[in-house]
């Protein structure tokens, strides 16, 4: 009898601690803050264009699956004057969601630069290639009365999207926590039952202590 209360008070508080163990790993994958990558593209510009010659490129490399990552692009303006010029930019990534997905302009001011932000979210689990579009444009007025376009750049962009053993970012969060708080349950009842266990030995061997067999 004893035996077995003390297997089953061990079975208890041994679950108890190996499912929060891998909750608390499940949990920590999908909260884990994961880290941005900058990367610097080289802009090929008329001499006339008033920005800076290269633009800062922000993004996670890798990412959880169905998890969404802000994408940023930034780039600075020159101080001296300039001819005012549109720039345009256009994210394009297979098998993601990507908003905006048509190009987004900015009209550039003297000595001002332009920021340019999308939220990209992989649809599968796998490696993603695209290519970041960005475009410089003459206004019309500036150009002769027509509107002349140029790609300044067009740099691959690589983000791999991952999974925990199949478990998306937002599943890893939501059933880590519910892990945890049921690991957190059974490791009470685990105490209970073993201090009920240490409870009745005590009194079954007070009463064999008082009731000795003939």
């Amino acid at each position: 009898m004893y035996t077995t209360r003390r297997l089953v008070v061990w079975a208890v508080e041994g679950a108890a601690w190996i499912g929060t163990a891998l909750s608390v790993a499940l949990f920590g994958w999908g909260v884990w803050p994961l880290p941005r990558h900058t990367q610097v593209v080289g802009l090929a510009l008329p001499e006339e264009a008033p920005i800076q010659s290269a633009a800062r490129f922000v993004f996670q490399p890798a990412m959880r699956a169905g998890d969404s990552q802000i994408v940023e692009l930034h780039v600075e303006g020159k101080k001296e004057a300039a001819t005012p010029m549109v720039l345009a930019a256009r994210l394009d990534l297979p098998l993601t969601e990507v908003r905006p997905s048509e190009a987004v302009s900015t009209t550039l001011a003297e000595g001002r630069g332009a920021s340019f932000y999308w939220e990209v979210k992989p649809h599968f689990v796998e490696e993603v290639r695209g290519r970041l579009w960005m475009y410089l444009r003459r206004p019309s007025h500036a150009a002769g009365g027509e509107e002349g376009q140029q790609v300044i750049a067009a740099p691959a962009v690589v983000i791999r999207s991952t999974s925990w053993w199949g478990w998306t970012g937002r599943q890893a969060r939501m059933w880590g926590l519910v892990g945890m708080l049921a690991g957190a349950v059974m490791a009470f009842v685990g105490r209970r039952l073993r201090g009920l266990h240490i409870f009745v030995r005590a009194h079954t061997e007070i009463y064999d202590d008082d009731h000795p067999k003939n």
